[in-house]
């Protein structure tokens, strides 16, 4: 994160990767097209190369150059104010889950003498130094705050909505932020997934690809429901999840109309690929 800064701050511009799939599928086309073109080349004749290609998986140097030309919906422009909301988010998000598994352990111990004690005066000093930072560079996050009905003195329910609205505040469609935090994917029990990976070794099948949504959006969320609409998790699950729902949509659609459009009047200068910005052309196209 760091470097990233340096890089802003001299002047270059700095994209980051919004779906981490984005590049092997990327190199996985490369290889397609490529031993495509070779195999339709020795039926036609030209038999000038017997081998096809093998792109590298885990190769810094083959990704750094895959990466200048994978499609452009999958870059983010990111600038010097999102880094460092960004890890001020990382710190509380921190805080808050070593707060949260704790908790959790302490309500399913029956001793009555714990041997941990929780602070959570402690846990709202580092929400509202996440909130302000937010805040210092994306003043108008009041206005969702006060659009989804966040109480003004419950400064972790504020973190929590921070953490949404920074997430998925760039993202145009709201069902890319759904399928982002897993909601409405269809879920594969353990016991059949595991049945499924057995037989696949057993018949030498291509494994499954496994869908990763973003469990971090998903749990900030889960909570912000659960503390604004007085949830209980184990006894009304369905609830909880029609809630986090709404709530995601709400959060999406105010940021959208506070915080994307203040972007988009600054103009933040989005388009095209990298490569394709440094001048070179895109490869197989």
């Amino acid at each position: 994160m760091p470097i990233l800064v340096d890089l802003l701050q001299h002047g270059i511009e700095v994209y980051v990767l919004r779906r981490p799939t984005a590049l092997s599928g990327f190199k996985a086309m490369l290889e397609r097209r490529y031993n495509k073109k070779k195999n339709k080349g020795k039926q036609d004749g030209n038999n000038n190369d017997n081998n096809g290609i093998k792109i590298p998986r885990k190769n810094d140097f083959v990704d750094a150059v895959a990466l200048a030309f994978t499609w452009p919906k999958f870059h983010r422009k990111v600038d010097i104010p999102y880094l460092i909301c960004w890890r001020a988010m990382n710190r509380w998000r921190r805080s808050y889950m070593l707060y949260y598994k704790v908790h959790q352990m302490l309500s399913e111990d029956e001793d009555e003498l714990p041997v941990v004690t929780l602070h959570e005066d402690r846990l709202i000093e580092k929400a509202r130094e996440f909130v302000d930072t937010v805040e210092m560079h994306y003043p108008k996050i009041r206005r969702v705050f006060e659009r989804v009905r966040i109480p003004p003195d419950d400064v972790i329910a504020q973190a929590l909505c921070a953490e949404i609205v920074l997430e998925v505040y760039h993202i145009p469609k709201k069902s890319d932020v759904l399928r982002k935090a897993g909601i409405g994917i269809q879920s594969v029990p353990k016991k059949v997934r595991k049945k499924r990976e057995e037989v696949e070794k057993t018949e030498n099948r291509p494994k499954r690809k496994v869908f990763q949504y973003d469990g971090k959006l998903l749990f900030a969320a889960n909570q912000l429901a659960v503390k604004l609409f007085h949830l209980n998790p184990k006894r009304e699950p369905d609830k909880v999840m029609l809630k986090t729902k709404k709530l995601l949509e709400e959060v999406w659609r105010f940021s959208k109309r506070y915080i994307r459009a203040t972007e988009k009047e600054a103009g933040d200068g989005e388009s095209g690929r990298v490569g394709e910005a440094l001048g070179c052309p895109a490869p197989l196209d």
